[in-house]
């Protein structure tokens, strides 16, 4: 079993990330995207801001995307002249609760639009019959969530009891998956230098791991994903940070945001059922929240400057070429 920590978390990659985002801005073009295409969620996650309920007042923050706005979506990144390098399925609820998912996949990979389009799903509904329908939909990844397999910390952490589906899912998956499919398929747990906050510990990221880690097969793997905290709560963070440089969060309801953790829509840059994508893309308001991180004065941003998650990525040494570029 390959065991690999994801590339936004793993200091190794951070020069080519550097170099990568240096050149895109050079070019005007987006890296990545991710397609929010529903927000509900079949789990209750401890440390969801959305479906845990510790935030109130999230009335219309939950709903699935409607078919003519997802495709007006993708004939928009269609139009912008270039393909993007990744196209994300996730958001702030579970992608399967859209149940035409796998078609509209599809439509994507019709379009070319992405050099990899990449599924991340809890995998409570991802059974036989809908993995069928991903295996031939043009996916490249999907990628499942598990956090532990001991049941009672499981209920703990998601608020429900799906273990025992996920892991008959996730059995499944590897079953069918052979050598010579495109599609890759991990197991997506956290890094054991996570935060323990979300009440993950190294014994389960490690549990996790034996349980899976003698499976031969090149296209199944396990992405380790640490949580990483760049300041203790309070302290104030002035270091840009990459996400707003690289990707930005489409909405079930066609709100665009410049950051894939803005609940609230704070740092929201447009509405693509009114708008194209690259008027979005290329519009004052994503180019004043680029310009505010490259100041590296962050406190006309104050949900920038109080978050502690950022990728591995220090862009401060680059700041000054970035600042020219935006």
């Amino acid at each position: 079993m390959k065991i690999i920590v994801q590339e936004a978390r793993n200091s190794d990659y951070d020069k080519k990330r550097a170099a990568s985002l240096l050149e895109a801005l050079r070019s005007r073009r987006q890296i990545s995207l991710i397609l929010e295409v529903c927000s509900r969620c079949n789990l209750n996650c401890n440390f969801c801001d959305l479906h845990s309920g510790k935030l109130k007042n999230m009335e219309g923050q939950e709903g699935i995307m409607e078919e003519k706005l997802y495709y007006k979506i993708i004939e928009d990144i269609a139009n912008l002249g270039y393909k993007l390098k990744a196209l994300h399925f996730h958001g702030w609820g579970e992608p399967l609760i859209q149940k035409k998912l796998p078609e509209m996949i599809g439509f994507a990979r019709q379009k070319g639009v992405a050099d990899k389009l990449i599924l991340i799903t809890n995998g409570v509904l991802m059974d036989e019959i809908v993995f069928e329908k991903l295996l031939v939909s043009g996916l490249d990844e999907i990628r499942v969530s598990l956090d532990t397999v001991d049941s009672e910390k499981y209920i703990k952490i998601k608020g429900r009891d799906h273990l025992q589906t996920v892991l008959n899912n996730i059995d499944h998956a590897i079953n069918r998956i052979s050598a010579k499919d495109k599609l890759k398929f991990y197991i997506k747990i956290p890094g054991t230098a996570s935060d323990k906050s979300f009440g993950v510990s190294d014994e389960d990221t490690q549990a996790v791991i034996n349980k899976y880690k003698n499976i031969d097969n090149p296209n199944v793997g396990i992405i380790l994903q640490p949580l990483i905290v760049t300041h203790d709560a309070g302290i104030l963070n002035h270091k840009p940070c990459e996400e707003v440089f690289y990707t930005a969060l489409i909405r079930f309801d066609g709100r665009v945001s410049a950051c894939c953790v803005d609940i609230l829509g704070n740092l929201n840059i447009g509405n693509i059922s009114n708008e194209s994508l690259s008027q979005i893309l290329n519009g004052k308001k994503l180019r004043r929240i680029r310009k505010v991180h490259s100041s590296g004065d962050l406190k006309e941003l104050p949900q920038c400057l109080h978050c502690g998650f950022r990728t591995s990525l220090d862009l401060t040494p680059y700041v000054g070429e970035i600042d020219k570029l935006v």
